[in-house]
C-alpha cells in the first residue's frame, strides 16, 4: 500500500478548495466565506465604521460599484461587479431589479461602505 497523505496535504492539492489570504482557513471554492475575528462585527455596521471602511477604499472615484435599494440585500454595502453583477454572489439572495451601478464616489456619499466579501474576493 502506498504512502498516505493527511487530509491538509489532499486539500492543498485540490483544485476544488482554497486557502483564505486573510485568515489562513481552506474552503471550498464555491462558498462564500467569512474570516473570524477577535474584533466584535457590528452588523449592520453603525456609520462612523461605514465611513472609516468607505476611507479606506483608496480606488479611483469614478469606479463602477453596485448598490441595493432599501427593499433589497445589504443596504449598507456597495459591491464589486462582475459583468455587472455582485462579485460575492450576493445578487442570488435579491430581487436583481433593485440593483443599481454607480460610481463609488456616490455610493459613498450616500453612506455605503464596502462589502467585506467583494474586498476579500479583489484581494486574492
Amino acid at each position: 500500500m502506498g504512502e498516505s497523505k493527511d487530509i491538509i496535504e489532499l486539500v492543498e492539492e485540490s483544485d476544488e478548495f482554497e486557502q483564505c489570504s486573510d485568515c489562513g482557513r481552506y474552503l471550498a471554492r464555491t462558498s462564500n466565506h467569512r474570516c473570524q475575528t477577535d474584533e466584535q462585527r457590528q452588523c449592520p455596521p453603525n456609520r462612523a465604521e461605514r465611513n472609516r471602511r468607505a476611507s479606506a477604499d483608496t480606488r479611483r472615484e469614478d469606479t463602477l460599484v453596485g448598490v441595493f435599494s432599501r427593499n433589497g440585500g445589504t443596504t449598507y454595502a456597495y459591491h464589486d461587479l462582475t459583468n455587472g453583477e455582485p462579485r460575492c454572489g450576493c445578487h442570488h439572495h435579491t430581487d436583481p431589479d433593485e440593483l443599481e451601478v454607480v460610481t463609488l464616489s456616490r455610493a459613498k456619499e450616500r453612506g455605503r461602505s464596502p462589502c467585506r466579501s467583494c474586498r476579500r474576493i479583489r484581494r486574492a
